[in-house]
Order: C-alpha cells, then sequence, then structure tokens
C-alpha cells in the first residue's frame, strides 16, 4: 500500500521488492500457527492496459532459485510431461472470478468481462459464456508448447501468454523462466 500511495520511483519499489521476495515464509509461518489457509503466486505479470513495467519488479532468476522449490511444495506442483489432450488451466475447468460488483470473468488473471451476477445467473455464465466454453476446452495440442523440451516444468499461464507475448497459445516468457529455473533445480 505504502508503494502506491506515494507513488515511488519504480527504482525504489525494484529496491524493495528484492528485499520482500521471499516473505511468503513469515506469511506462510503466521497463517500456519493461527490455522489460516493460504496460497502462494510468484508470478508477476503486465498490467491488462498493455503496461509492462510490473514485469521489472520480478525475482531475479537467482530468487528464484533460492525460493522456488519452497513455493512449488507449497502450490503442489507435480512435475509432468504435459500430455496432448491435457487442459493447458485445469482450474478454469471449475472455478469464475468474481469481483466485489458481481462482475465475473474467467479466472483472477483474466480480466475480460463474461458477466455479472445480478444481471444473470451463475449458472447462465458458466454454461452458455463463448469464451469459457472455449477457455475450457483449451488443450496443450493447441499451443506452441506442446513440444518443448522443458515442457515438465511449466505451468503456462494462457492468460499472462496473451498479456505479455500476444498470443494465448503461444509461449509465456514468464512460464519459461519459472521452467528453466525448476529445469535446474530438479
Amino acid at each position: 500500500m505504502l508503494i502506491k500511495k506515494y507513488n515511488i520511483p519504480l527504482e525504489i519499489k525494484t529496491i524493495i521488492m528484492s528485499y520482500n521476495y521471499n516473505s511468503f515464509k513469515e506469511i506462510k509461518e503466521f497463517c500456519d500457527e493461527n490455522g489460516f489457509g493460504y496460497q502462494v503466486d510468484a508470478d508477476v505479470f503486465s498490467k491488462t492496459n498493455g503496461v509492462f513495467s510490473p514485469q521489472d519488479l520480478r525475482m531475479s532468476s537467482e530468487q528464484l532459485h533460492e525460493v522456488l522449490l519452497e513455493i512449488d511444495k507449497i502450490r503442489d506442483f507435480n512435475l509432468h510431461e504435459h500430455t496432448e489432450n491435457e487442459l493447458i488451466c485445469p482450474n478454469i475447468e471449475y472455478s469464475l472470478f468474481i469481483d466485489s460488483n458481481g462482475d465475473a470473468y474467467p479466472c483472477n488473471k483474466y480480466f475480460i468481462k463474461v458477466g455479472n451476477i445480478y444481471n444473470n445467473s451463475i449458472d447462465d455464465i458458466w454454461n452458455n459464456n463463448p469464451l469459457i466454453s472455449k477457455l475450457q476446452n483449451l488443450k496443450w495440442k493447441d499451443t506452441t508448447c506442446a513440444k518443448c523440451r522443458i515442457n515438465k516444468y511449466c505451468s503456462k499461464c494462457p492468460r499472462v501468454a496473451l498479456l505479455e507475448d500476444g498470443n494465448l497459445l503461444g509461449k509465456s516468457s514468464l512460464a519459461c523462466d519459472f521452467a528453466n529455473v525448476r529445469c535446474d533445480l530438479y
């Protein structure tokens, strides 16, 4: 909040982030001690309006080498060769993101509105939206990543690939960075 409130320059934000990259360990400890559920996500990606500056706040390769095994353990990441008919994003098969205004989105990274729960039923949004249907049927064989030599280390997000690299089914620079570090670690 401090960063946003005072409009701190990117150089300072980058320094602050470099000190915070492994703070998830303290949050994990706090949540474990208090019985709270939590999730860990190390993804830092572009804004939906085309601004790429958040990428400057990503962990360096060295930082990823230091924390990714622990993050993967918390996230229950499993190495496996992605099969051709495997869904790219299995989460889209069973989840929908709804904001405080009732606007529904395919997920918490895909901010293209697919309906509003005050205007449509969730059932209608879920079963009759062409974008939801399209995303629920995207398979690894549809991507340029299907034959990648390090695909078993990948946790590609189609939306991030679209945001940053311009192609929903193309390579994701962020996923590639993580996959390369995982390849070294595992």
